[in-house]
């Protein structure tokens, strides 16, 4: 596969005069970790009354006519695929700095959309343990885009306390090492963990890490037991079988808590695929990085761009601009730092 990234600077670097001369822009402020805290906070609606304050938005220059869109998106402790749970547009209001609170009362909601059965499922957990991605877009009054942020905010439950991450957070691992570390569990007196491959055929995470077989990592082999005092392990000086470039693995971590079957307590499923050098080595850390930038952004076809990315059945061999030529590693190594420096240029990537 060929991506074609067409350079949008020649569009978007025609200027627009604006009535003032301060730069706009806009960041939101909000605490990395929220314990306890309803996901239906985040999901802005007219006359909602109570909402909890969240984050707060500081928008400069003040009292210019300004519009925001926003964007938020929700994946599973261990998962990189986002899932877009609300989408909205306000009226023109005068920009300040306002709380999540504000949205839907003194600044009103124009357009929106949610996914119902997203915030059905999740509400119906209680207290959802997740990664939320917040995204918006500051507009003039009549729509064009001036600037924009993005916040992610880790969502914990105080009862869910054993959460499993990687420490090199990005969908492709290192074939000579996968660092994994989980937080401890008051009590435990001993974790032990769970690997295996996902195939297609496997219909959820779940599915993948419980299916019959011998698995990567046998949690009940008692070799592989892990410490109390053990926070943190490197995967491949636990496998059983050996993983290949390209596998798609999944991992959870279990404690063993006296009085109680050690599956009992169990962390989230984390994913990742194993990178393939060999067909990465003539484009460096391109790949990755279109990955994570693809994986910060809703895109329409993200996901599914992601998807094909994770199971090998797309791989990225060079990048072409829209003359057909083929372009050196620093030239779209600048365009990715441009995007990733200004996301709302970026509005699809797709498959042809």
């Amino acid at each position: 596969m060929k991506v074609k990234l067409i350079p949008f600077l020649t569009v978007f670097f025609l200027l627009t005069i604006f009535s003032y001369t301060q730069t706009p822009s806009i960041r939101i402020r909000v605490q990395p970790v929220m314990v306890d805290v309803n996901l239906g906070g985040l999901v802005p609606a007219n006359n909602l009354l109570g909402a909890p304050h969240l984050f707060t938005v500081e928008i400069f220059p003040e009292n210019i006519d300004v519009k925001i869109r926003g964007n938020v998106s929700w994946s599973d402790f261990g998962q990189n695929n986002f899932r877009q749970v609300a989408e909205f547009t306000t009226h023109v209001f005068q920009s300040r700095t306002f709380s999540n609170s504000n949205l839907g009362s003194d600044i009103r909601i124009e357009s929106s959309r949610t996914e119902s059965a997203i915030i059905d499922e999740l509400m119906a957990r209680g207290v959802a343990a997740g990664t939320v991605i917040i995204q918006l877009t500051l507009l003039d009054r009549i729509g064009n885009s001036l600037a924009n942020t993005s916040a992610e905010v880790l969502f914990t439950s105080g009862s869910q306390t054993l959460f499993l991450s990687l420490q090199t957070p990005s969908i492709f691992q290192n074939i000579g090492n996968v660092l994994v570390s989980w937080t401890p569990v008051s009590g435990a007196t001993g974790y032990r963990i769970r690997a295996n491959k996902k195939l297609p055929t496997d219909a959820t995470l779940e599915a993948a890490l419980e299916k019959s077989g011998q698995p990567l990592i046998d949690d009940a082999d008692p070799t592989r037991r892990l410490l109390a005092t053990e926070t943190s392990v490197d995967l491949r000086n636990l496998l059983q079988y050996d993983w290949s470039p390209g596998d798609n693995i999944v991992a959870v971590v279990y404690a063993e808590v006296e009085g109680k079957s050690y599956k009992e307590t169990k962390s989230n499923i984390i994913n990742f695929t194993i990178e393939n050098p060999a067909l990465q080595q003539n484009i460096g850390t391109l790949p990755s990085t279109l990955t994570n930038l693809i994986g910060l952004m809703n895109l329409p076809d993200g996901t599914g761009i992601l998807n094909l990315l994770a199971s090998g059945d797309i791989v990225i061999t060079g990048f072409t601009n829209e003359g057909g030529r083929t372009m050196s590693q620093e030239e779209v190594n600048q365009i990715l730092q441009m995007l990733t420096a200004n996301p709302a240029l970026l509005v699809n990537i797709y498959r042809r």
